[in-house]
C-alpha cells in the first residue's frame, strides 16, 4: 500500500484526503472519502426548515453519481437527452437484471460492507 494525498477544488471547496491506498490513483480512498461523507449526513436540523431535505439530498447525490455514469460508462446514458437520473435507474436495472450484483467480486461492494472486508475480497 502506498500513502497518498489527493487535493481537489471544486464549487467553492477544497477537499483533502490522506490515507493509504492499494489502487491506482487512490481510487480506493476516493469512493472511501464519497461513502464517509454521505454516511455523515446530519438532516436533523435542516428538515425543521425543509422536510424533505432528504429526498433533496439524495436526489442531489443520484443526480451526480448518474453523470458520471453517464460519462464513465458510456452504454447507460448515452442518449444525450437522458436525464442522469435515468442513467442511475438505466445501471441499476441492469446490475439487477443480470444479477452483478451478486457476483463475489460485485457483492462484497455493497450493504456497507467494512474497509476491512473490501480489502479481504
Amino acid at each position: 500500500m502506498d500513502s497518498k494525498q489527493i487535493h481537489l477544488t471544486t464549487d467553492g471547496m477544497e477537499i483533502s484526503i490522506n490515507g493509504e491506498s492499494g489502487m491506482f490513483n487512490g481510487i480506493d480512498l476516493q469512493i472511501g472519502a464519497i461513502r464517509a461523507l454521505v454516511e455523515m449526513i446530519d438532516y436533523k436540523f435542516a428538515e425543521e426548515i425543509d422536510p424533505e431535505v432528504r429526498q433533496k439530498a439524495t436526489l442531489r447525490i443520484l443526480d451526480a453519481v448518474g453523470a458520471a455514469i453517464k460519462v464513465d460508462m458510456r452504454m447507460f446514458g448515452h442518449d444525450a437527452e437522458m436525464k442522469n437520473i435515468e442513467a442511475v435507474q438505466e445501471f441499476l436495472s441492469w446490475i439487477t437484471t443480470e444479477r452483478i450484483h451478486e457476483q463475489p467480486t460485485y457483492a462484497y461492494f455493497l450493504d456497507n460492507a467494512t474497509e476491512d472486508e473490501e480489502t479481504e475480497n
